[in-house]
């Protein structure tokens, strides 16, 4: 499922099957819904193919100039299990 943190509450915004489809919908996401100029951050946990493969189309649909990396806590992986990747970015 993809989750977001909506004023503070956790929120299965879709359920999209499989990891490509899954990274290019945050992609897409991000690119919909991010505030033009500000930053994103790329947040994992402890999968680092899927992370590599998240870093490298973010660089590609959205660029690297504004983009940090980030380890998810303890406190979102409750929610999401340990092998959570995810976009961090302003609406």
């Amino acid at each position: 499922p993809i989750i977001a943190f909506i004023d503070g509450e956790a929120v299965i915004t879709e359920k999209v099957r499989g990891e490509k489809a899954v990274i290019s919908k945050l992609v897409d996401y991000c690119n919909s819904e991010r505030k033009s100029g500000t930053p994103y951050a790329l947040a994992r946990v402890n999968n680092d193919s899927a992370f590599a493969s998240l870093k490298e189309l973010a660089d590609e649909k959205i660029g690297d100039e504004n983009r940090m990396e980030y380890n998810l806590g303890c406190i979102i992986t409750m929610n999401t299990g340990p092998n959570a990747i995810g976009i961090i970015y302003r609406t």
